[in-house]
């Protein structure tokens, strides 16, 4: 990452730590997103799959003919709990869309939680896009492309769907993709962990916008 990038992150990152006033669900008004908050997101269980995955992740780290890993550890792990809790809720096999980087540790904390699971893994997104998703993960450094992406992709979205997108303050550009997810109209309430956001799509939640230490 260029120096400058790592200014302004770091600059961002500070100014995070000190507006994030509602960690741990604090501020969180509707009952359902308090408990996405406080039992998903901030669920510092250790689960079953956490050291295999990361064990593979080691495994590629050491590899010079594949692509390193990007997706981090604690997102990894954020990952893997609401994929674990969108299939809990609903009890039926979920649709999961990943674009961006790829290969990436990611595909794995995705399918780990139920092997029913479709997991959909693209670096760019194809026109024939499943009618539902229930989870998506956007990770690419291309702005744009983020953006061009999530449009595509809300028509799957319903009110039960969530969607992630990394590197949300790694650039100006980038938080400007960030602040036209949140303006879009079938946007209800985004969760800015910093390192990615979250957009959710619940009709019955209060629209607004937080920022959680995480």
């Amino acid at each position: 990452m260029p120096v400058k990038s790592k200014i302004f992150r770091l600059r961002k990152l500070i100014c995070h730590q000190l507006t994030a006033w509602n960690t741990g669900g604090e501020g969180v008004h509707s009952p359902t997103l308090f408990y996405l908050v406080r039992m998903i997101v901030y669920d510092d269980n250790a689960y079953y799959a956490y050291s295999q995955i990361e064990q593979q992740r080691a495994a590629l780290m050491r590899r010079s003919d594949v692509p390193k890993p990007l997706t981090s550890v604690k997102t990894g792990q954020l990952l893997f709990r609401l994929t674990n809790y969108l299939g809990s809720n609903s009890g039926k096999a979920l649709t999961i869309v990943e674009a961006g980087h790829l290969p990436d540790i990611s595909s794995a904390y995705l399918a780990a939680p139920a092997e029913r699971n479709t997991v959909l893994s693209y670096e760019t997104l194809p026109r024939k896009l499943p009618k539902h998703a229930d989870l998506a993960y956007l990770h690419t450094p291309d702005s744009e492309a983020a953006l061009a992406m999530f449009r595509q992709l809300l028509p799957a979205f319903s009110d039960h769907s969530i969607a992630v997108v990394s590197g949300i303050h790694c650039s100006p550009q980038a938080e400007q993709t960030w602040q036209a997810i949140q303006a879009m109209q079938q946007v209800t309430s985004t969760l800015d962990l910093f390192d990615v956001g979250i957009v959710l799509f619940n009709r019955h939640y209060i629209r607004k916008h937080y920022k959680l230490r995480f």
